[in-house]
């Protein structure tokens, strides 16, 4: 088992690669529409520093279903995001994208010695998928 020191400097050797920058929003549940089925908005907190690889060439198991992963998100280790929540990537090297790509967490994030990293699908149109 390393010790904290070890984490310490993997983690901070990891954040000096993160080259890009993006928010993570967290779910708030916000009741029932009709049908009695859960409606949700997202609090996006403030920019953070990642790695965003989007093109991963993996897949992944969603529920019943496997879904392609659209990207993968590495954030510094301590950073809170869950499966129900979502990713909006709005830097690349510094540079804003045009247009903030938004991404839902499809599997649960997995927390290593240097970083977190979570599996990735693009949000197109409908914001509920």
């Amino acid at each position: 088992m390393g010790s904290l020191l070890g984490y310490n400097r993997l983690a901070e050797t990891a954040e000096q690669t993160m080259f890009d920058r993006g928010q993570v929003g967290r779910n708030l549940a916000t009741g029932q529409d009709g049908p009695n089925e859960p409606t949700s908005n997202w609090a996006y907190g403030g920019e953070t520093i990642c790695a965003v690889d989007d093109d991963p060439k993996s897949e992944t198991e969603d529920g019943a279903e496997a879904a392609i992963v659209d990207a993968i998100v590495r954030l510094p280790r301590d950073t809170e995001i869950d499966v129900d929540d979502r990713f909006k990537w709005t830097k690349t090297h510094g540079i804003a994208l045009g247009v903030p790509q938004e991404y839902r967490v499809i599997s649960q994030p997995r927390r290593g010695p240097s970083a977190l990293t979570a599996e990735l699908k693009l949000i197109t149109g409908n914001t509920e998928n």
